[in-house]
């Protein structure tokens, strides 16, 4: 992996979790997998449609994604991509009028995020690694890596309980509105779409707005000090409080 960011979390046994972009097949194998474990569970994806039981879709065949990956003890244990096309997925699959403010934005510094998914990491009999935190530093490294190269915004698509959970964290993501729903019954994730349980929604972002959320977040020195791309968390079992309060973001 070339490691991006790095969290430390001050547990009894201080826990360091790696943020980048996988840089070996092993990896993106693994990654693969994690994807494709993570979607036949949740029930989003007929398994039969996957070759090796890894999720890869035509825009990984294509070549038009960055992966990101989050590692514990050499196990991937989350990942993200973000898809660099025109039209992106959120374009093609739900049929809406853009937004004035993405408009306003050049195509080729639009890009999506995608396909992020978390894998509970068990710390000990009864105690999990906080999944927030795992999905916050992937952002984040998003982010970094966004602003490296230009992109300024973007959309993405994402199962309404989760967006709910994005909201209490109060990260800057933006629901479309007025949109339909258009994606193909042979599609892969047709099943993901079509859950009228917890149906997906269409969101868009800036980058200028998710780099101010997170410059705050981690500049909160009650929790976290920051040396350089090494972020250490101080008093995680407070943080967890306060969160679950949603008294903290």
């Amino acid at each position: 992996m070339k490691i991006i960011n790095t969290i430390q979390l001050k547990y009894k046994n201080p826990i360091q979790i790696n943020f980048g972009i996988p840089d070996s097949q092993e990896e993106l194998n693994e990654m693969f997998k994690l994807r494709f474990e993570i979607y036949k569970n949740k029930n989003y994806i007929d398994p039969e449609k996957f070759e090796n039981n890894m999720d890869i879709d035509q825009y990984d065949k294509d070549n038009k994604c960055v992966y990101f990956i989050a590692e514990v003890n050499k196990a991937i244990i989350g990942t993200a991509r973000l898809i660099i096309d025109y039209p992106l997925p959120t374009q093609i699959y739900f049929d809406f009028e853009e937004p004035l403010e993405i408009q306003n934005i050049p195509i080729d510094q639009r890009a999506e995020i995608s396909r992020l998914v978390i894998k509970p990491y068990k710390l000990n009999n009864n105690r999990y690694l906080p999944r927030h935190i795992t999905m916050l530093m992937l952002f984040k490294t998003i982010a970094d890596y966004s602003m490296v190269n230009n992109y300024k915004a973007g959309y993405a698509f994402v199962k309404s309980r989760l967006f709910e959970k994005l909201k209490l964290i109060k990260i800057p993501f933006y629901v479309i509105k007025n949109y339909k729903q258009r994606y193909p019954k042979d599609g892969i994730l047709y099943k993901y779409f079509n859950d009228p349980n917890d149906p997906v929604i269409p969101i868009y972002y800036f980058l200028d707005e998710i780099t101010e959320f997170f410059e705050k977040i981690f500049n909160f020195r009650l929790f976290f000090i920051k040396k350089g791309n090494l972020i250490i968390m101080k008093n995680i079992f407070l943080y967890d409080f306060l969160v679950n309060l949603k008294r903290l973001l």
